[in-house]
C-alpha cells in the first residue's frame, strides 16, 4: 500500500500533461450519470437492489450468468457454492496490504538488515493470526501448481517480501517528503473510506467502500490480485469516484490507482520473487462512460425473467472454477473435455 505513496511522489502524474479535468462531464452529481427512471423505480419498489461497485465492474462469466444468480430478479435459491482459491486469497492480500497502516505506525531510521528482521516478526505474527484461513486456502489447491490451481506457500513468501518493501517505503516517505507530496497520514482506509451515495440517483449501493482514498490528491484506489493486470480493474476506481462525487458534490476525484498483487505463479518450473505493481490513470469521461454502460447493462440483466445462457464452448474453461458449476451442470451445461 505504501508503494502507492512513493510511486506517486516520484512520478507525479498530475504534473505531466494531465487531462483537463475541468471539462469532465460525467461527474457523480451530474444527471448525465444518473440511472434511468425505470431503474430508479424498480429499486424503490425493491424489485431489484442497487449494485455494488464490484458487482458492476467485475467480469467472470462471459455471459454474466453468475451475476444473475446473485442479483437477478428471479435468481434461484442456491447455496453459496465453493469459493475459488483466487477469491479467498484476495481477502488475505488486502489485509496484508493494510497491515502496516493499521498496526505498525511507528517509523524509525533503519537499515536493510533491521527492516528485514522486523519484518520477519511482523510476518510471523500475521501468519499465526491467519493460520486457520491459510490452512483453508491451501486446501483449495489441487494437483500440480498450475496457473489455475494456486500456490499458497509461494504466495505467503511474496507477502513476507512485500511487507519488507512496504516498511522501506515508510522510511523513504519520511526522508524524501515534500510539502506537496503524499504522506502516510494522507492515506485513508477502512471506515474512513465509507461513501454514502444516493442509490436512486447513481444506482450504486450505500455504503460503498473503496480500499483506499487519498483526498488531498483527489485519488481513489483499489487493491487487486491475480495473474495479471486486467483493464476492467480500472472500472472499480471509476465507480468509486462517481459514488464519492455523488455523496460529496463539492469534491472531484480525478485519479485512480490500482495496487496489483500477483497471486498466481505463471511458471510451472520456478517460484520467482516479485512485488506488487502500482498503476495510476486519470478517471476521465471515457472511463466513466465505460463504467456507466456496464452499470446499465447489469441492471438490464438483473431485470430479465431468466438468467443468461451458458458461455459458448470456447469459453467454458472458466466454468471449471465457477462456484455455480454444479448448478449449471444440473441445467444442461456440458463441459466435455474442457481442462
Amino acid at each position: 500500500m505504501l508503494q502507492v505513496m512513493t510511486s506517486w511522489n516520484l512520478s507525479r502524474p498530475d504534473t505531466n500533461d494531465e487531462p483537463n479535468f475541468e471539462n469532465i462531464m460525467l461527474r457523480g452529481d451530474d444527471q448525465r450519470s444518473f440511472i434511468t427512471g425505470e431503474f430508479s423505480i424498480r429499486i424503490s419498489d425493491k424489485i431489484i437492489k442497487p449494485l455494488s461497485v464490484s458487482s458492476i465492474a467485475d467480469a467472470y462469466c462471459p455471459t454474466q450468468r453468475d451475476f444473475y444468480f446473485q442479483k437477478g430478479k428471479n435468481k434461484p435459491n442456491l447455496p453459496r457454492g465453493n469459493e475459488r482459491w483466487g477469491q479467498k486469497v484476495g481477502y488475505l492480500v488486502e489485509e496484508a496490504a493494510e497491515l502496516l497502516l493499521l498496526k505498525y505506525k511507528k517509523s524509525h531510521r533503519k537499515k536493510y538488515g533491521t527492516i528485514r528482521a522486523l519484518c520477519e516478526i511482523i510476518n510471523d505474527n500475521f501468519r499465526a493470526t491467519k493460520a486457520q484461513r491459510i490452512k483453508d486456502i491451501s486446501l483449495l489447491e489441487t494437483g500440480d501448481h498450475t496457473v489455475r490451481q494456486g500456490d499458497t506457500e509461494w504466495l505467503l513468501t511474496l507477502i513476507g517480501k512485500t511487507l519488507s518493501l512496504e516498511l522501506a517505503h515508510r522510511h523513504l516517505g519520511n526522508v524524501l517528503r515534500d510539502d506537496d507530496s503524499i504522506h502516510i497520514s494522507d492515506i485513508k482506509i477502512k471506515q474512513e473510506c465509507e461513501i454514502e451515495p444516493h442509490p436512486n440517483q447513481i444506482g450504486i449501493s450505500s455504503p460503498s467502500t473503496p480500499d483506499f482514498i487519498i483526498p488531498s490528491h483527489n485519488l481513489i484506489g483499489d487493491i487487486k490480485s491475480g495473474l495479471k493486470f486486467e483493464p476492467h480493474y480500472q472500472l472499480t476506481c471509476a465507480g468509486y469516484a462517481l459514488a464519492y462525487e455523488n455523496a460529496h458534490p463539492k469534491t472531484k476525484i480525478n485519479w485512480g490507482a490500482i495496487y496489483f498483487f500477483p497471486t498466481r505463479n505463471p511458471s510451472l518450473y520456478v517460484r520467482p520473487i516479485t512485488f506488487p505493481n502500482v498503476f495510476f490513470f486519470p478517471i476521465d469521461d471515457p472511463l466513466r462512460e465505460w463504467f456507466l454502460k456496464k452499470r446499465d447493462e447489469k441492471f438490464m440483466i438483473a431485470l430479465n425473467d431468466s438468467p443468461p445462457d451458458f458461455p459458448p464452448e470456447s469459453d467454458r474453461r472458466i466454468c471449471l472454477e465457477c462456484k455455480f458449476k454444479t448448478y449449471c451442470e444440473s441445467k444442461g451445461l456440458k463441459l466435455g473435455n474442457v481442462t
